[in-house]
């Protein structure tokens, strides 16, 4: 199968239908839908298997917010390349799956696209260190089961940014190979709790995730931003500033020296 498409639930009566009717309406049809729900006190349950569709498989139970129903699905899916859709957004066209078929590689672990939207989410073109302070939306990456294997979740205790943190890891990791395409991929819809609430925990330790996943990222002045932001996130430790001041020097000082080599 080419596509699991896994869409996290809870109360979402009024936008579930348009969400599954732009995966069900794909003139490519080689997908499963996973709706992982949470347990859903109105209809959203009731309308999902009023669809009647072999495509769909719905599961429905308590759990621990977004990044748990997302993990469960990826351990339920069977897909070659996983997808994940809020339930209040939806694929751009008709068309999505299949053009995005044309793209697909084993040789890469994501491949990702653009999102329609009225915000800043929206069209952001390719990823570069120098916007990296800005997440990418889930709904334009299709992840190459591979990537997850068996070990690599969600954070849980990121709340609210999870999804950046593991998208940081492919893209710092030059292990892990992506591609951009020229492609709108869904509608982001806004609202969402990562509209209105701060991922602390996730913040706090940005600056040294960074410094983790970066295999093999040579500039050392991207190293010495990192540890600068671990550092300011984390002023009440003195041990924590210690360190990674005197890591941000060393950085420096190496910075220096490449630019006189050059």
């Amino acid at each position: 199968m080419q596509y699991s498409i896994i869409i996290p639930t809870y109360n979402s009566s009024k936008v579930i239908l348009r969400c599954l009717d732009s995966v069900l309406g794909q003139t490519c049809q080689d997908f499963e839908i996973l709706v992982m729900d949470g347990n859903s006190s109105d209809e959203t349950v009731s309308l999902v298997k009023s669809l009647k569709s072999e495509k769909i498989r719905l599961y429905s139970a308590p759990d621990k917010g977004i990044y748990d129903a997302m993990n469960k699905g990826i351990d339920k899916s069977c897909g070659e390349w996983l997808l994940f859709l809020g339930s209040d957004d939806y694929l751009f066209d008709n068309d999505v799956l299949k053009t995005v078929e044309g793209y697909l590689s084993d040789d890469y672990d994501v491949i990702y696209g653009d999102v329609e939207s009225n915000l800043p989410e929206g069209h952001q073109g390719a990823w570069k260190l120098e916007t990296l302070e800005k997440n990418r939306c889930h709904q334009a990456i299709f992840y190459n089961r591979r990537f997850f294997g068996d070990q690599l979740r969600y954070n849980l205790k990121y709340t609210v940014l999870a999804d950046f943190d593991v998208n940081l890891r492919w893209f710092l990791d030059r292990r892990r190979k992506h591609r951009f395409i020229p492609v709108i991929i869904s509608h982001y819809s806004d609202g969402g709790v990562s509209s209105f609430t701060k991922d602390e925990v996730f913040y706090k330790e940005y600056g040294l995730n960074k410094l983790k996943y970066n295999y093999h990222v040579l500039s050392p002045l991207y190293r010495k931003r990192a540890a600068r932001q671990y550092v300011s996130a984390n002023e009440s430790n003195l041990l924590i500033r210690f360190v990674f001041t005197i890591y941000a020097d060393i950085m420096y000082v190496i910075q220096k020296i490449v630019q006189m080599v050059q």
